[in-house]
């Protein structure tokens, strides 16, 4: 009897160890919503939706409205300090952080700053931008005086007249001399552009500053649409696994295209993450 007692103990030991180790290993992951997702709705109106979908955490559009108070009014440096605080308001009453703001994009030094500034302001640590190279060394020395990192974002390949970042070799190529300048991975357009997405995140390993989430319904088709995870052409289980084992941190950005207003598909989308 006592022996029984012994090893029930010893189980119960070692059972606890490791499913604190593994929860140490995995830890819940970072979910926001890319606020494109609901374009046509201004942040005043997008809040009691992420609500509604489970979400606290935002990517801010470039193109975000703020109000019907401020109809002509977007989310984004120009705004004076009215409106920021009116933002801020929104922002803090609704316990809503802004991880990310863009895609924006800037054609000189001032505008570097005037972004990292107003990224800053509201607490966001990573600003998402297709900026050409030479605007790079800007974002290199600007962007830690402020606290914040550039993501470089990629479009699909029929983008190509403005880059070629959908091609993530080139992007990890061009990101490589700066510290301050990452990627921000969306899988979405590479499989539009016939990309592999366990690929296009293993080569830009380490550089994932955060990461535009999507399922497909097609593959290597520029007309391919948003699908809940798990339901298209992409193995999401097995991308998850993978960004696991490089020991990716950033969040997982839903950016769901496509669709007016798509409630019920971002719900699963959150359930996905969270379960697997």
């Amino acid at each position: 009897m006592k022996k029984l007692l012994l090893l029930a103990i010893a189980f119960s030991a070692f059972f606890a160890f490791n499913s604190s180790a593994l929860a140490a290993k995995n830890p819940p992951r970072k979910v926001a919503v890319q606020t494109y997702t609901f374009s046509e709705l201004p942040l005043d109106e997008l809040i009691p939706v992420l609500k509604e979908v489970g979400i606290d955490c935002i990517g801010a559009s470039g193109g975000l409205k703020l109000s019907k108070k401020y109809p002509d009014v977007r989310f984004n440096p120009s705004r004076n300090e009215e409106q920021k605080a009116y933002a801020h308001k929104l922002l803090n009453d609704a316990k809503i952080k802004v991880i990310s703001y863009g895609v924006v994009y800037s054609k000189n030094r001032a505008e570097v700053e005037n972004l990292c500034k107003f990224a800053q302001e509201f607490g966001c640590p990573v600003i998402i931008t297709e900026d050409k190279p030479e605007q790079f060394p800007f974002w290199e020395e600007i962007a830690p005086l402020y606290g914040v990192k550039m993501a470089l974002h990629n479009h699909a390949y029929n983008n190509y007249k403005n880059n070629a970042y959908f091609y993530p070799r080139l992007v990890e190529m061009l990101i490589r001399p700066y510290k301050n300048i990452c990627a921000c991975a969306d899988n979405g357009h590479w499989i539009r552009s016939g990309l592999n997405t366990i690929e296009g995140h293993n080569i830009l390993k380490g550089r994932l500053a955060a990461i535009h989430f999507k399922d497909m319904n097609k593959f290597d088709n520029l007309n391919a649409r948003c699908v809940p995870f798990g339901t298209g052409v992409a193995d999401m289980k097995k991308v998850l696994e993978n960004l696991d084992a490089q020991g990716y941190d950033g969040y997982f950005v839903i950016e769901y295209e496509g669709t007016r207003n798509p409630v019920k598909e971002v719900k699963k989308c959150v359930e996905f993450l969270r379960n697997n």
